[in-house]
């Protein structure tokens, strides 16, 4: 039942893309929830998500069975970061190695990091990168599932942070 809900929304959903523009609320349907905020910080929990499901149409992604945090949104890179590094990520998509190349004219001190789409850090696909000039590091992806990944490059300072989508094939 959950699944035949599922495709239901992604269905009328498709339909109004195509139709026109689409604004989709982020909300939870779950037996129990709740939600508190106060000021800038929102916590929200829920139960009763036993199924999970990824209904993908293009750039459209509906997920169901666990709340996506609003935190790390793909694509959209941090002004501070993007002013003192120049980066380029390619292959994308890769069936193995994902070069990323960093450029600075200044010293930087980042971490690159890759995630699942579930928000979960890859443990032995992390790298520091520190120093000025070109730095270049190559990520073997070839033991992962064919898939999309979200790769973090963040400034160890505070300065920001860059995060790109990746596709595994």
């Amino acid at each position: 039942m959950p699944h035949v809900i599922g495709i239901l929304i992604f269905l009328c959903l498709s339909l109004q893309m195509v139709m026109g523009q689409l604004t989709i609320e982020r909300q939870v349907i779950a037996s129990y929830g709740h939600q508190v905020s106060s000021g800038t910080i929102d916590l929200s929990a829920t139960a009763g998500e036993t199924a999970t499901a990824t209904l993908i149409n293009g750039s459209l992604v509906l997920t169901q069975g666990f709340q996506q945090s609003n935190l790390g949104m793909v694509g959209i890179e941090d002004e501070l970061l993007e002013q003192t590094v120049d980066y380029s990520i390619y292959p994308n998509p890769t069936s193995d190695l994902l070069t990323v190349e960093l450029t600075s004219d200044i010293p930087v001190n980042l971490e690159v990091r890759l995630y699942d789409l579930r928000g979960r850090a890859l443990p032995d696909l992390t790298k520091v990168l520190q120093g000025s000039g070109f730095l270049t590091y190559q990520f073997n992806l070839s033991e992962l599932a064919s898939g999309r990944y979200l790769l973090m490059i963040k400034d160890r300072n505070g300065k920001g942070q860059i995060s790109h989508k990746i596709e595994k094939r």
